[in-house]
């Protein structure tokens, strides 16, 4: 068989890309050379950042610095009205590595999001920055606070933005596994409202009051004992207004200016000296006056209902409401974990 005179020209193509390779990474130093040196510096500053302390973790080669877990756990403490400088250095320790595993979770799921190029809705975060900021009396004290956390207004505003755009990113995904349709609702009914233990599917007795109030905390002396006796002395005998007299003479900031209107409780939510006197009163009965441990009294009871059972129609919105949130949490730990080991999670305890 007689072989072809001609060069073939694969060999010519490898031929060329051999010298082009020499070329670059020996001789002219091109961009695959600059490429690779680029990769070597970026190993060595790594290494670096990692022994200075710099890195905490990589989350898919992306780092998570000692920075940013500071500024985290400056925004977990002041969330939870806490200050570093009030913790002991084991809850600190505690603290600062709860917030790592969350830190590993919130860079997750902003680079899955990011990938998805999925963005917040503008609305959404000036909703949610809002709520945050009525958590407090009024716009200074929400001022000293940050001050005292050493947070701007600028950092607060990003880590909130990104709270709500990973939030909402995570609640697009596991919808679908969380969805609570009636029969399911029913059915958690059924099994549970002949639990004893259960709370919520009953509502006690409760009573609706109005009182008028002299306290005797500051001071107990006669002159109270007198001003409650006339005051019933005018409710009785001059059938003088309740409501009117409650404006008058209450002590009860909170219930003098509606006429001393108590609104609805049960046994459990008053003092029980306060209890004691006033459940056995009948609809429509004014009580004599009484004294309990805060200053006197004179009660009415303007409403009463008896313990009852809650129907399944009464309850579905919050049963439904409730089991969407347990499975949420069940889903939202399996979501994560699966995120986690398809992920690249280095992290350095010795920078924590």
């Amino acid at each position: 068989m007689k072989r072809s005179g001609k060069f073939p020209k694969r060999y010519a193509i490898y031929l060329i890309a051999v010298i082009y390779l020499f070329c670059d990474l020996i001789w002219l130093k091109g961009p695959i050379s600059r490429r690779v040196e680029y990769s070597k510096n970026a190993d060595l500053r790594s290494r670096q950042a990692i022994k200075d302390g710099h890195w905490v973790a990589t989350v898919n080669t992306r780092p998570l610095t000692r920075q940013q877990l500071d500024l985290t756990t400056r925004i977990y403490l002041f969330r939870r009205g806490e200050k570093a400088e009030e913790l002991s250095e084991a809850a600190m320790r505690i603290t600062r590595r709860a917030v790592m595993q969350q830190l590993i979770n919130d860079e997750l799921v902003k680079q899955y999001s990011k990938a998805e190029q999925f963005k917040a809705d503008p609305a959404a975060v000036k909703i949610r920055l809002a709520e945050f900021a009525s958590q407090f009396e009024n716009p200074h004290a929400m001022k000293e606070r940050m001050a005292a956390q050493k947070l701007s207004q600028q950092d607060l505003s990003k880590l909130i933005h990104q709270h709500v755009t990973q939030q909402l990113w995570l609640e697009k995904r596991i919808s679908p596994a969380v969805l609570v349709d009636e029969q399911a609702a029913r059915e958690w009914y059924e099994k549970n409202r002949n639990d004893v233990e259960a709370h919520g599917f009953s509502v006690p007795d409760l009573i609706r009051a109005r009182h008028i109030f002299i306290s005797t905390v500051e001071e107990n002396t006669e002159t109270q004992k007198s001003l409650i006796e006339d005051v019933h002395r005018q409710l009785t005998v001059e059938k003088t207004d309740f409501a009117e007299l409650a404006r008058q003479h209450s002590e009860d900031e909170r219930s003098k200016l509606k006429g001393g209107d108590l609104g609805w409780f049960s046994r459990k939510r008053m003092p029980q000296d306060f209890i004691k006197q006033v459940f056995p009163l009948k609809q429509g009965e004014v009580s004599r006056p009484f004294r309990t441990t805060l200053g006197w009294h004179i009660v009415e009871i303007t409403d009463k209902k008896k313990k009852q059972t809650l129907t399944f129609e009464e309850l579905k919105p919050e049963i439904i409401a409730w089991l969407k949130n347990q499975r949420s949490k069940e889903v939202l730990q399996i979501f994560l974990l699966k995120l986690r080991k398809a992920s690249n999670i280095i992290i350095y305890p010795e920078n924590i």
